[in-house]
Protein backbone atom coordinates (compact mmCIF):
# COMPACT_ATOMS: atom_id res chain seq x y z
CA UNK A 1 0.00 0.00 0.00
CA UNK A 2 1.78 3.19 -0.97
CA UNK A 3 1.69 6.59 1.65
CA UNK A 4 -0.99 8.18 -0.10
CA UNK A 5 -3.85 5.44 0.19
CA UNK A 6 -5.70 5.95 2.97
CA UNK A 7 -6.30 2.66 5.44
CA UNK A 8 -8.99 1.66 6.88
CA UNK A 9 -10.11 2.43 10.12
CA UNK A 10 -11.14 0.42 13.22
CA UNK A 11 -14.65 1.82 14.81
CA UNK A 12 -12.25 3.54 17.37
CA UNK A 13 -10.46 5.78 14.74
CA UNK A 14 -7.57 3.38 15.09
CA UNK A 15 -5.85 2.56 11.44
CA UNK A 16 -6.94 -0.92 10.51
CA UNK A 17 -3.36 -3.16 9.56
CA UNK A 18 -3.45 -4.53 6.24
CA UNK A 19 -3.12 -8.72 7.38
CA UNK A 20 -4.55 -10.02 10.59
CA UNK A 21 -3.74 -12.73 12.53
CA UNK A 22 -6.87 -15.32 12.33
CA UNK A 23 -7.14 -17.91 14.70
CA UNK A 24 -8.96 -21.32 14.25
CA UNK A 25 -9.68 -24.65 16.26
CA UNK A 26 -11.06 -27.60 15.91
CA UNK A 27 -13.88 -29.32 18.57
CA UNK A 28 -11.12 -30.63 20.65
CA UNK A 29 -9.19 -27.80 20.85
CA UNK A 30 -5.88 -27.72 18.18
CA UNK A 31 -5.62 -24.62 17.29
CA UNK A 32 -3.88 -22.92 14.83
CA UNK A 33 -2.87 -18.96 13.73
CA UNK A 34 -2.79 -17.45 10.45
CA UNK A 35 -1.63 -14.15 8.87
CA UNK A 36 -3.80 -13.36 6.42
CA UNK A 37 -5.82 -9.91 4.50
CA UNK A 38 -8.69 -8.24 5.30
CA UNK A 39 -9.63 -9.03 1.54
CA UNK A 40 -8.68 -12.74 1.21
CA UNK A 41 -11.30 -15.02 0.73
CA UNK A 42 -12.03 -17.62 3.77
CA UNK A 43 -11.44 -20.47 1.60
CA UNK A 44 -7.62 -19.94 1.55
CA UNK A 45 -7.80 -20.44 5.85
CA UNK A 46 -10.10 -22.80 5.29
CA UNK A 47 -7.55 -25.05 2.69
CA UNK A 48 -4.19 -24.34 4.57
CA UNK A 49 -6.02 -25.01 8.21
CA UNK A 50 -7.56 -28.44 6.55
CA UNK A 51 -4.30 -29.19 5.08
CA UNK A 52 -2.41 -28.51 8.10
CA UNK A 53 -4.61 -30.70 10.62
CA UNK A 54 -5.34 -33.59 8.15
CA UNK A 55 -8.62 -33.36 7.34
CA UNK A 56 -11.28 -33.69 4.26
CA UNK A 57 -12.83 -29.93 3.73
CA UNK A 58 -15.77 -31.62 2.56
CA UNK A 59 -16.35 -33.23 5.73
CA UNK A 60 -16.48 -29.77 8.11
CA UNK A 61 -18.02 -26.91 8.54
CA UNK A 62 -16.47 -23.27 10.26
CA UNK A 63 -17.96 -21.44 12.14
CA UNK A 64 -18.02 -17.46 13.65
CA UNK A 65 -20.32 -16.54 16.16
CA UNK A 66 -22.61 -19.81 15.92
CA UNK A 67 -23.01 -18.98 12.17
CA UNK A 68 -21.56 -21.03 9.13
CA UNK A 69 -19.30 -19.38 6.58
CA UNK A 70 -19.12 -19.52 2.95
CA UNK A 71 -15.28 -19.71 1.32
CA UNK A 72 -16.03 -16.48 -0.81
CA UNK A 73 -16.70 -14.58 2.32
CA UNK A 74 -13.80 -12.39 3.50
CA UNK A 75 -12.59 -11.37 7.22
CA UNK A 76 -14.28 -7.66 6.70
CA UNK A 77 -17.51 -9.63 6.00
CA UNK A 78 -17.77 -10.76 8.89
CA UNK A 79 -16.67 -8.25 10.82
CA UNK A 80 -13.69 -10.34 12.16
CA UNK A 81 -12.25 -9.47 15.50
CA UNK A 82 -8.81 -10.55 15.81
CA UNK A 83 -9.62 -11.96 19.43
CA UNK A 84 -12.01 -13.66 18.65
CA UNK A 85 -11.59 -17.93 17.06
CA UNK A 86 -13.04 -19.25 14.29
CA UNK A 87 -14.50 -22.93 15.09
CA UNK A 88 -13.98 -25.77 12.93
CA UNK A 89 -16.55 -28.56 13.64
CA UNK A 90 -17.44 -32.33 12.03
CA UNK A 91 -20.22 -31.99 9.67
CA UNK A 92 -23.21 -33.27 10.22
CA UNK A 93 -26.31 -34.38 8.46
CA UNK A 94 -29.70 -34.52 10.13
CA UNK A 95 -31.21 -33.58 13.31
CA UNK A 96 -30.42 -36.12 15.88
Amino acid sequence: MSDNEAKPETQNGEEKSEHVLVSVATQDGKKLTFKVKWQAPLQKVFNAFCSRMSLNQDEVVFLHNSERLRKEQTLEEIEYDPEEVIECMQSQVGGF
